[in-house]
């Protein structure tokens, strides 16, 4: 499956909601952080680095961005490219995680892929603990774990992306949001915009919901 090309979501919402319907299973420790970042968020907005400092916002929260992103996908990796914060990803097509102990753990994290019928799956490991998994505050920790399948739908219109998460630290139990994404050939992506800056409308999407 070859996900290349210009991708933008459909619509935005700011929190993460599971595909079963069901409440997020936040453990103790989990549902307090949430508390602790939906009441630091209220009192300033810089509490949310990703919006104060531009830092790169993460796995989930970077496919929640109302903004396009690209994807180049080769036989050895694929990148993703998002215009928000001009953060970037690679994922190599490999079958194991490089050596945690080599590589410092980062902002996207450390993705493999590899190819299952009809779907990229994306697994992706060794996280930093300085994002959030959305943009309500929803914490994780540094056990977070990402899986993602990753399919074209509707004749390769759209994009489909569901993401199982992972992180006994902040949830009881794995579960798994889906987003999809529309192909944009007509978009270019740019890279010289980050956040507070002035840039393209993205009203439309603003409107709309991400995912179900």
């Amino acid at each position: 499956m070859d996900v290349s090309g210009v991708w933008w979501a459909a619509g935005y919402r700011p929190d993460l909601v599971p595909t079963d319907g069901k409440p997020i299973p936040l453990t103790a420790k989990g549902r307090a952080a949430y508390v602790e970042n939906v009441a630091a968020l209220k009192k300033s907005p810089a509490a949310d680095a990703a919006h104060a400092a531009c830092v790169p916002q993460g796995v989930p929260r970077s496919l929640m961005a109302p903004y396009p992103f690209r994807i180049f996908q080769s036989a050895s990796q694929v990148v993703f490219i998002h215009e928000a914060n001009r953060a970037f990803r690679i994922v190599r097509l490999a079958d194991t995680h490089a050596d945690p102990d080599v590589w410092d753990r980062s902002y996207m994290g450390e993705g493999i892929a590899r190819q299952e019928t009809g779907a990229l799956v994306i697994d992706t490991t060794n996280f930093n603990a300085k994002t959030w998994l959305d943009d309500s505050g929803l914490p994780h920790g540094e056990q977070l774990h990402t899986v993602e399948r990753v399919r074209k739908i509707n004749n390769g219109l759209e994009l489909e992306d569901i993401v199982t998460i992972n992180d006994p630290e902040m949830f009881t139990a794995p579960w798994s949001a889906r987003f999809v994404f529309r192909s944009r050939p007509d978009v270019v992506v740019t890279t010289d915009w980050v956040c507070g800056e002035a840039h393209r409308d993205i009203s439309s999407v603003k409107g709309g919901v991400t995912y179900r």
